[in-house]
């Protein structure tokens, strides 16, 4: 069920990056500027976000309390290990079938060679260095992802190369790579701090790849730069991929026992319509990962991630600064479904689904007319059931079952195609 869950966000993302590109989202080549101010706005926008996903994972990371895992699991392989490839693939494909890509083949190859370089030689020393469990206990490696890294670098390569024609490549391969980082967590390979870690790794070493192939190949082999910005900053119906870390801010005590729950990894994808310049309500559908942990007789043991899906209804308010830069500011109230809790001996359980309720403040940057970056912060409640049964893997001694109304801090990165 899980594997379903994010394979039907891997096909949002394969129908946005072979999405008929309609003439309102075909850029004119005519509209083209090496040196335009959204071209920088491109270079520097990509990189706050990919700083904006590094930070979070690397505090939560190092904040970790010591924590054992259950047993050693072997890795079962699957797609995702083939599908964390796709983005960077991608291009080349698009190039050899004749569509046009930003870059020349010589250009592009030193740009990908140097971007692949430094995100494979950052993840090997963090992993050689960095001792962190698996979840899945298996081996210290955990930290960073190296599946997203390379997923998200692959993504934005992809949005560098492709963009220019159309959001919805940029969208979609980031998509892709949300669904993988997603996949990661869910199958205990990672925690969500090591898939923020991962993206953020894979975003900076494609902007610093591309940086690199700049100055090797100078004006050599740009077939198309980023659009210039000509349009009006209005309010306008769009798509948004997000991805957000939520940080939960209290345990849970049952009985002797406490349960906590980790930073959750959120990836939700969210249609927006605005009903005039400043006001717009939306409808999103997510897939959130929260692992669980129990602390029992001085013990703290990972269980299982708490898996959900759900849907957010999220009236919104959104101001212009200026032609880049817009406010916004959203509340909601969200339904999440929860999938069954995979605790040893089935002692942690939780209820069916749960009701939560969430405001956010955030900042947009536009990158051409038609694609923006965003990143928010807000504060949720939820509302969760949880239950425990005597265990000797978990030293749980007596059956408990409480509700809870738990706070969480989010921070979230999105991408938005407008329509």
């Amino acid at each position: 069920m899980n594997r379903l869950l994010v394979l039907l966000i891997g096909l949002i993302s394969i129908a946005d990056a072979f999405a008929i590109e309609s003439p309102d989202t075909i850029l004119s080549s005519s509209r083209f500027s090496p040196y335009s101010h959204s071209s920088k706005n491109a270079w520097w926008g990509i990189t706050i976000a990919g700083a904006g996903y590094t930070i979070p994972g690397v505090i939560a990371s190092r904040s970790m309390h010591d924590w054992s895992a259950v047993r050693f699991s072997e890795e079962q392989k699957g797609v995702v290990d083939i599908a964390q490839y796709t983005p960077l693939a991608f291009p080349w494909v698009m190039k050899m079938c004749g569509s046009p890509t930003r870059s020349g083949w010589g250009r592009m190859a030193i740009s990908h060679g140097a971007s692949v370089a430094i995100m494979a030689t950052t993840v090997s020393l963090l992993k050689d260095n960095y001792e962190s469990m698996r979840p899945d206990g298996s081996d210290m490696r955990s930290f960073p992802s190296g599946h997203t890294a390379w997923a998200y670098l692959g993504a934005t390569v992809t949005a560098r190369e492709l963009a220019w024609r159309s959001p919805w490549y940029a969208v979609g391969a980031y998509s892709v790579a949300s669904a993988i980082g997603m996949q990661r967590v869910i199958d205990r390979r990672h925690m969500p701090s090591d898939v923020f870690a991962g993206a953020g790794i894979g975003i900076l070493s494609a902007q610093a790849g591309y940086y690199i192939g700049d100055i090797i190949s100078g004006n050599r082999q740009i077939e198309h730069r980023i659009s210039e910005i000509t349009e009006p900053n209005d309010f306008t119906p769009s798509f948004t991929l997000s991805n957000t870390f939520s940080i939960p801010l209290t345990d849970m005590q049952l009985g002797d026992v406490t349960l906590s729950l980790s930073p959750a990894i959120e990836t939700s994808v969210e249609a927006v319509y605005p009903f005039n310049d400043n006001w717009g309500v939306g409808i999103a559908m997510s897939m959130r990962s929260a692992p669980i942990f129990v602390e029992s007789c001085g013990k703290r043991t990972f269980v299982a991630p708490l898996n959900s899906v759900g849907v957010t209804l999220v009236p919104s308010y959104r101001v212009a600064i200026n032609d880049v830069f817009a406010f916004n500011a959203e509340v909601g109230a969200k339904y999440s479904a929860h999938l069954h809790v995979k605790s040893e001996e089935r002692s942690v359980s939780s209820s069916s689904s749960s009701m939560s309720g969430m405001a956010n403040v955030g900042f947009d940057m536009r990158l051409t007319d038609y694609m923006s970056v965003g990143a928010t912060i807000g504060y949720e409640i939820s509302h969760y059931e949880f239950g425990v049964k005597p265990s000797t893997i978990y030293g749980i001694t007596t059956t408990q079952s409480k509700s809870f109304n738990i706070g969480a801090i989010n921070v979230g990165i999105s991408m938005s195609a407008a329509f």
